[in-house]
């Protein structure tokens, strides 16, 4: 399950794009880093909290708050923000405000052209750490 693969808390932490079918309106290129330090939020519109967002203006099938990545503890966890089309990290649907610990490696995908999750995603990010 998820929680065997808890890692200790990394000393950076960042995401890298290895797919985006909507460049053309992200701004973000497959190769891009995305370097946070506390917390990361994804979706259509700002924080409202006012933390680091990854936005994606004018994409309708991901949502205005569609997730967040937060320090809890020691291990760093995966927050579905009651997104309508569904955050999926490893091939696994993340339930409406459901969380799961990241660990390096894991390809969280959202952007789902349809509100099944099998449907093809649109965005593709990799879970990057760096612990020493």
């Amino acid at each position: 399950g998820f929680t065997d693969r808890l890692v200790p808390t990394a000393k950076k932490i960042g995401l890298i794009c290895t797919k985006n079918d909507e460049a053309t309106v992200t701004n973000l290129k497959v190769g891009d880093f995305v370097p946070f330090t506390n917390v990361l939020s994804m979706g259509r519109e700002p924080s409202p909290s006012g933390q680091k967002c990854l936005r994606f203006p004018g994409v309708s099938n991901i949502s205005g708050a569609h997730c967040c990545i937060e320090r809890n503890g020691k291990h760093w966890e995966l927050t579905d923000s009651d997104a309508t089309h569904k955050t999926v990290i490893a091939g696994h649907k993340l339930t409406k405000g459901g969380n799961v610990p990241l660990w390096p490696g894991a390809t969280i995908t959202f952007g789902h052209k349809e509100k099944n999750f099998d449907s093809a995603s649109t965005i593709h990010m990799k879970v990057m750490m760096q612990f020493s």
